[in-house]
């Protein structure tokens, strides 16, 4: 007596004890692929009749919003480095404001001292050339 000729168990994960003594997993064999043959009319766009101006307008409209997109995102970029800096800058001047007060009260007080220096020479120097 033969044995029938065995097909392959298709879908079927199984798992095998070998001569050891060890199982092991043996996956479903996969179905063999058909292939898939389509045959379509090289003038067959599907159904869809589209002028050539509708075509050439969808393109351009597609272009331009791609092209506006970047330039927006260009925009967000500069203003977040912009302000970023901007920020750094009024962070900065909070931080030195006292420093640069003081120099500013030095300046009044020097620019005063100065001023008053010069009235009583210029008074003098218009006394002594009456």
């Amino acid at each position: 007596m033969h044995e029938p000729a065995r097909r392959p168990d298709y879908g079927i994960d199984r798992v095998v004890q070998q001569t050891d003594g060890r199982h092991i997993y043996v996956p479903a064999q996969q179905l063999p692929q058909q292939p898939i043959i389509v045959r379509v009319e090289a003038t067959d766009r599907g159904g869809q009749h589209f002028p050539p101006w509708l075509v050439q307008l969808i393109v351009v409209t597609v272009l331009v919003l791609a092209v506006v997109a970047v330039v927006v995102g260009a925009i967000c970029a500069v203003v977040v480095i912009v302000g970023g800096t901007l920020m750094g800058i009024i962070g900065s001047l909070t931080a030195a404001l006292p420093y640069i007060g003081m120099t500013a009260v030095g300046l009044i007080v020097a620019v005063g001292w100065a001023a008053g220096k010069l009235k009583g020479a210029a008074a003098a120097a218009a006394e002594k050339n009456k």
